[in-house]
């Protein structure tokens, strides 16, 4: 699991997709061939989102466009502490009680409309956090990502002033039916505090999944300039050769 991976499929300029979770692909393979002749170069979702907001941040020369869903920045929302906490107690309920546990406990915070989101509730007895994060060994994605992603990617917060030399090149984008819920919010204010349009999509969190040739089209669109001609993808290749030749 810490051998680099990449797919590449397709020719010309460069699309980069960071997906979410613990940076394994879980679906978004469906996504890549209407984007496949896109000329533009990111596109991220979730914790692949926050990803693509820091290299948008330090390289925005040697960005054209960068298209963000539903990043999990609950540091820009005026009650983050309440979401934090809620990310610590799918974190404590990890590892009191197994991966199924956590994962509903989460979806229960991403789902909350109201003051729910976070209760401070301690799970059951557990180590430390210092020993928590030292004596577990990731075996699946989910482990990985709900050790060393979930409360470290949420709390990054975009710095306003980093993004004011990439006007134009940043889209944060929601699911249509993820409207009034948590990270509808945080995309509406991360597009707010970083200068960003912000756009619909369909489906939810995983609507890349659930609505792939839907959300592949929004994407294509988001990245080219109006009036841009779409050419076929061309026939790709996939390969997990962490030496691949890719290049911009």
């Amino acid at each position: 699991m810490s051998d680099p991976y990449v797919d590449v499929c397709g020719t010309g300029p460069v699309l980069l997709v960071l997906p979410g979770g613990a940076g394994h692909p879980m679906g978004l393979d469906a996504v890549l061939p209407a984007g496949a002749s896109a000329h533009a170069y990111v596109f991220g979702s979730s914790s692949g989102g926050i990803t693509a907001l820091d290299l948008l941040a330090r390289h925005p020369e040697r960005l054209r466009h960068v298209v963000v869903h539903e990043p999990p920045c609950v540091g820009v929302l005026p009650d983050a502490a309440r979401h934090l906490a809620m990310f610590r107690e799918v974190y404590e309920t990890y590892r009191a009680a197994g991966v199924e546990a956590a994962m509903a406990r989460l979806q229960a915070g991403l789902e909350a409309t109201g003051q729910d989101a976070g209760t401070g509730r301690s799970v059951a007895a557990r180590p430390s956090a210092a020993e928590a994060d030292t004596d577990v060994r990731p075996a699946t994605p989910m482990d990985l990502f709900l050790t060393h992603v979930l409360r470290q990617f949420t709390a990054y917060g975009p710095d306003p002033a980093a993004f004011r030399g990439s006007p134009g090149r940043l889209t944060l984008a929601f699911g249509q039916e993820s409207r009034g819920l948590l990270l509808h919010r945080t995309a509406e204010s991360v597009a707010g505090v970083c200068g960003g349009a912000l756009a619909e999509f369909p489906g939810g969190h995983l609507g890349a999944v659930t609505h792939a040739v839907a959300f592949a089209d929004r994407l294509v669109d988001a990245l080219l300039p109006s009036g841009t001609p779409r050419v076929p993808a061309p026939p790709g290749r996939s390969v997990s050769d962490p030496a691949a030749d890719v290049r911009p």
